[in-house]
């Protein structure tokens, strides 16, 4: 058991800049970033591709279709795996894929 335990690895991706709450009138979707998400989003986009990087990662991990993870988006899955070095195409199982306007649409 304890073996099993050590051969499992779990991965959350989250995509997420700081956001103006200066009008709480503002839904979600249309919020605006404050001055630091302002000035973070743009380097953390250089380091990472964008969104494109970690939806291209979670596709590749999980075998799953994601045609990209929004601003606040989470990805979370099981890799069966003993070390971060085996994680690969296919090696992860999706536990949940989660985002604002999923939640939006059921309203």
């Amino acid at each position: 058991m304890a073996e099993e335990l050590n051969a499992l690895k779990r991965l959350i991706l989250i995509r997420h800049a700081k956001s103006s709450w200066s009008n709480l009138k503002i839904s979600d979707f249309d919020r605006p970033l404050n001055k630091r998400g302002k000035q973070e989003a743009p380097l953390m986009a250089q380091r990472l591709g964008h969104n494109y990087a970690i939806t291209d990662l979670a596709v590749m991990l999980t075998s799953v279709y994601i045609s990209k993870i929004p601003t606040s988006g989470v990805v979370a899955m099981d890799l069966a795996i003993g070390s971060w070095a085996e994680a690969g195409a296919g090696k992860g199982g999706m536990l949940f894929f989660d985002y604002p306007e999923k939640h939006e649409a059921r309203k």
